[in-house]
């Protein structure tokens, strides 16, 4: 900060000149950035001056705190049918975000870790996980920007997935999204899902191909799926990704990268 010229320096970050949006978590903008394979180490360079504003939303110390806590009640109401559970902790949150200002990250996700978010199971109510879709669908050639870059934020009900909450998929869940790129699993499957079952000696009932023949449901070739930086199969229960690779506000977060140039030779 000493060493700038005297005027405003709001820090702003970019990676191979694409600026970084502040209020999506770091390794969600990773997976974003590398649509392909990983590489380390991920090299983004901060700035001081000309703030893209027409790009990036304001950012300060105030803005960054009410987008995580909008976040978190959004997640709270999804999961619970109530943001209460996260209103009546507004000392808890506001102890957990000082120990982020002083660099605690520990004791931060410690504290946040109390607030206790879990999916409704009971029997009124069908479970509603919060999740938010990012869509990187770049032309063919084109150098990858947000402007490729569909966000899909909602709560996804098991009912209308047609599952009960603990059948229900990442794959039910992006059928459900964006049905266009990911058309029924039968489409691109039956043949090889109908070989399985020809050599299946039990559970002849078992209708979901995604659990009738694991190891041949998988994604098209012109897309990849990470949820914090892995790449699970589509046959992963949603309620069993969210609770184990949930963002810190709770929101299951899903990246989908569309390459366009594969995708018309498939």
């Amino acid at each position: 900060e000493h060493a700038l010229p005297p005027g405003g320096h709001t820090p702003w970050f970019d990676a191979g000149g694409c600026p970084l949006k502040w209020q999506f978590p770091l390794g969600v903008l990773y997976d974003l950035h590398h649509p392909n394979e990983t590489s380390q180490p991920w090299r983004i360079t901060v700035h001081f001056r000309d703030f893209p504003h027409s790009e990036l939303l304001g950012c300060d110390e105030a803005a960054l705190r009410s987008a995580f806590m909008n976040s978190m009640k959004e997640a709270a109401f999804a999961l619970t049918g109530s943001a209460s559970r996260v209103m009546s902790s507004h000392s808890l949150l506001e102890a957990a975000w000082e120990h982020m200002g002083k660099g605690n990250c520990a004791v931060f996700c410690q504290k946040v870790s109390e607030i206790d978010l879990r999916p409704s199971m009971n029997s009124n109510r069908n479970a509603r996980i919060p999740v938010r879709v990012l869509i990187s669908s770049p032309q063919a050639g084109a150098q990858w920007s947000w402007k490729f870059v569909t966000t899909i934020s909602r709560p996804i009900d098991t009912q209308a997935l047609g599952s009960a909450p603990e059948s229900a998929t990442l794959f039910d869940t992006l059928h459900f999204v964006a049905p266009t790129i990911f058309p029924d699993s039968a489409e691109w499957q039956h043949v090889d899902c109908e070989a399985a079952e020809e050599q299946r000696d039990s559970q002849p009932t078992r209708t979901d191909r995604s659990e009738a023949c694991p190891k041949l449901f998988h994604f098209p070739p012109h897309v990849r799926v990470t949820v914090s930086g892995v790449e699970p199969p589509p046959s992963s229960p949603l309620i069993w990704l969210h609770e184990c690779l949930k963002n810190m506000d709770n929101f299951l977060y899903i990246v989908v990268h569309v390459d366009q140039a594969t995708q018309q030779t498939d």
